[in-house]
């Protein structure tokens, strides 16, 4: 199942290869070049869980982590991520 979704995740790659895409889990979102739309986020932090309502900066891996970083500077593990506007 996770080699289909890795090639199905190329797929939209190369269809999108100008967009920045944001793969989480079986979601896969493509985001525009300036991130102006605000979202509903819902993520944890030290086991709890965190909602705000913000803006997406970068998205970006370090060390073989992901992460995704807000417009207001917080930096969130996206494994750390439960929904984005509701989608999980």
């Amino acid at each position: 199942m996770a080699a289909v979704y890795r090639a199905k995740l190329e797929l939209v790659k190369q269809k999108y290869k100008n967009q920045a895409i944001l793969s989480i889990g079986r979601l896969v979102i493509l985001l525009p070049t300036i991130f102006i739309t605000y979202v509903e986020l819902v993520y944890l932090v030290e086991g709890n869980i965190q909602n705000k309502h913000t803006t997406f900066k970068d998205v970006y891996t370090k060390q073989k982590e992901e992460f995704l970083l807000l417009n207001d500077g917080e930096i969130i593990r996206l494994d750390h991520i439960v929904s984005v506007d509701g989608i999980e």
